[in-house]
């Protein structure tokens, strides 16, 4: 059994100085998500939830402007599909991808992988 504490958590320092810039340099990321049901207990009460490889919440992903950024989704929630929707990004080329309910979506189904590519287009948090 998962045992929580009650203490306020502590802030972790930030070395702002050893952070360096780079923009326009176009990388290429492939991430990959498996979407699946897990046991979690993230405010100390034991629950099923949907997890991204095993985890709640989800990974951060890093970029910078011009990086292009791939996830490989695999749906294995067994009777749901899942679809992801990006929030501050501009999807030129790619917006029939997006979970909005005015554009038809592209949804995972179970057990069928599905890239989903974009492209870091402007500065900042997503």
């Amino acid at each position: 059994m998962t045992r929580c504490s009650r203490r306020p958590l502590q802030p972790i320092p930030c070395r702002c100085g050893a952070v360096r810039r780079r923009v326009g340099r176009g990388d290429d990321t492939a991430h990959d998500w498996d979407i699946s049901y897990q046991f979690t207990s993230p405010d100390c009460v034991r629950k099923l939830a949907v997890t991204i490889n095993s985890h709640t919440p989800g990974p951060t992903i890093h970029a910078v402007q011009g990086d292009t950024i791939v996830i490989n989704l695999k749906n294995s929630l067994l009777i749901e599909n899942v679809t992801i929707h990006w929030h501050s990004i501009r999807q030129t080329g790619t917006q029939w991808r997006t979970a909005r309910r005015a554009s038809p979506s592209a949804p995972s189904s179970p057990t069928t992988p599905s890239p989903t590519p974009s492209s870091s287009t402007a500065p900042g948090p997503l």
